[in-house]
């Protein structure tokens, strides 16, 4: 009787290793810990890049500023959902940020106006509280009215929240740790596109609420002083590009981006 139930054993290990070595059963193994996602700096920054320390983290702000010469166009990616850097490349921008939020149906959260065509309308909200817009003259606004006609204006977005830059954090009912954009005015009226991430981690960042404190921290004043900010897009579908000669500087986007900012 043992000696049959030894031959059964036997012969059922014997085509179980069968079945896998051919690949038609895999056997689970152990599952292991994700090591945390972090970032070797090997192309130079061609901007302002700012250790942060808050709270228990530090963060890195990276900050490039849009030169008055430059213009700035605001590109639809609700319906192509193309690689950022490949849409940058393609329509010859210095540099590009991500645009505003977006819904599962492949339209915008909030009005966006661009190349003459509307393609959504001003919504009531709480998180995209302003809005950034640039005229035919290459004048740029970040405010929390728009402006009364759209007639000479190259695009206007809607997103938030606006911010005052300063030591009050924002009220939000949730909020979590993702990599932020954000564009940024002083009080003599320069625009600047910014990245801030987790020093050693480039796909996180800090609390969207903590915003307004991290950008008015002494680090950051002692290169630049802010007046205001307004956030666009953050998390896995944030995304920020800087052309260079050799290779660009890229934070590239973990899930399509619902617009991108063109400066060229």
């Amino acid at each position: 009787m043992l000696e049959k139930l030894f031959s059964i054993l036997f012969g059922f290990f014997l085509t179980l290793g069968s079945w896998t070595s051919q690949g038609l059963l895999k056997i689970p193994q152990t599952p292991t810990s994700s090591p945390i996602p972090s970032f070797k700096q090997e192309v130079q920054f061609p901007g302002i890049s700012i250790n942060i320390p808050y709270d228990t983290h530090t963060f890195t702000a990276w900050i490039w500023e849009v030169p008055k010469s430059k213009t700035v166009t605001l590109l639809p990616n609700f319906s192509q959902k193309e690689d950022g850097e490949a849409l940058a490349k393609a329509n010859s921008c210095e540099a590009s940020i991500n645009g505003g939020f977006y819904l599962e149906e492949e339209k915008p959260l909030g009005l966006f106006m661009t190349g003459g065509k509307t393609y959504s309308p001003e919504i009531q909200s709480n998180l995209a509280t302003g809005f950034f817009w640039q005229e035919k003259s290459g004048k740029r606004y970040i405010e929390y009215q728009k402006p009364q006609s759209f007639e000479n204006l190259d695009f206007i977005l809607q997103t938030g929240p606006l911010f005052p830059i300063g030591k009050k954090r924002l009220q939000l009912v949730d909020d979590e740790y993702a990599r932020r954009s954000v564009i940024a005015q002083t009080d003599d009226g320069k625009f600047f596109l910014i990245s801030i991430t987790e020093k050693d981690n480039i796909l996180s960042g800090p609390f969207l609420s903590d915003l307004p404190v991290i950008l008015s921290s002494k680090e950051v004043k002692n290169h630049v002083v802010f007046e205001k900010g307004i956030n666009l897009d953050g998390g896995s579908a944030s995304f920020f590009y800087l052309k260079q000669d050799l290779n660009p500087f890229v934070f590239p986007e973990l899930k399509s981006v619902g617009s991108v900012l063109c400066i060229h």
